[in-house]
């Protein structure tokens, strides 16, 4: 209760804390346990985080769910960002002025009845430049207006991400704008990019990257889509270009439908090419053996 709250007191309905720090001090660690399934903060009314709260829980990090009233992001530059420290979950509670979401490694959940319609998210698997020291969260979502998923980082203009897993989940009500393996912006080496589409409802889905900014947008690695539920509009294998940067995609690509429904499904992808070396051959794979597909195009 950011309003009538006392981070001396318990925590508890009647007696409870002021600030989100506050109330980590009564959580436990993940070294002590702590999980974001039985660790909870519940806002009572409106909380407004402050410019020091963005990196959330720095002081003393604990997974966490966040629930209750209403979350307000603070502004950060041109953003409203949240850098996180540890596994974070949103689930029933009513969010504004809160955009740019970085795992920096850690998992983000979307859980059900989060809403955040005027500003929607922006999620990203690691960190906003570089690859965290954590390495790779997770990222699902299960509810809410989402403008953009990034499997691993916002915008570097060269990244090896050394093999490691970015994992996206979509079901439920979510409804996803766009979705990318990679990076919005820049080269990502070794990548290795698992997207599960179960429900929800999503615009476009990216196996590779998104040419966002001008220069090299290469992805090499390995992407697997499953597609078992919800819908997707487009679906663009290699990536998505614009005319300042044409993305390519060299490695292996899986796409699986069983279930669910898609407009498009493009090999290549939109202003983007898949390209073989002297040492790999690009193959993308496309199975379908259920839901409905409008159009399969094997290149783009």
């Amino acid at each position: 209760d950011q309003t009538n709250g006392n981070d001396s007191d318990a925590g508890t309905q009647e007696n409870p804390v002021r600030t989100v720090d506050g109330a980590a001090m009564k959580l436990r660690t993940s070294a002590e346990g702590g999980t974001v399934d039985n660790n909870r903060i519940v806002i009572i009314g409106t909380y407004q985080l402050g410019n020091g709260e963005t990196e959330f829980l720095k002081t003393r990090p604990v997974p966490v769910t966040i629930t209750g009233g209403t979350l307000i992001g603070a502004q950060t530059n041109s953003d409203y960002a949240l850098w996180l420290h540890e596994a974070f979950r949103l689930e029933s509670i009513s969010v504004q002025s809160l955009n740019h979401i970085y795992g920096n490694g850690y998992d983000i959940t979307i859980g059900d009845s989060v809403s955040n319609a005027a500003s929607g998210f922006y999620l990203y698997g690691s960190g906003q430049n570089d690859l965290a020291a954590a390495g790779v969260g997770k990222i699902t979502a299960y509810s809410s207006n989402i403008i953009r998923i990034v499997g691993y980082v916002r915008s570097k203009p060269s990244i090896d991400v050394k093999g490691m897993t970015a994992y996206i989940t979509i079901g439920g009500t979510a409804s996803v704008s766009t979705i990318i393996a990679g990076s919005a912006s820049g080269t990502v080496e070794n990548a290795d990019v698992e997207i599960d589409i179960q429900g929800g409802t999503v615009t476009t889905l990216t196996g590779g990257n998104q040419g966002f900014n001008d220069g090299n947008s290469l992805f090499t690695g390995k992407t697997r889509i499953s597609i078992s539920g919800g819908t997707v509009g487009n679906l663009l294998g290699a990536g998505t270009g614009r005319s300042v940067s044409i993305p390519t995609y060299c490695g292996q690509m899986d796409i699986n439908m069983t279930g669910g429904k898609v407009g498009n499904i493009y090999g290549a992808g939109s202003a983007a090419f898949v390209v073989s070396t002297g040492d790999v051959t690009s193959v993308v794979n496309i199975s379908v053996t259920g839901g409905e597909v409008g159009n399969i195009f094997a290149a783009g």
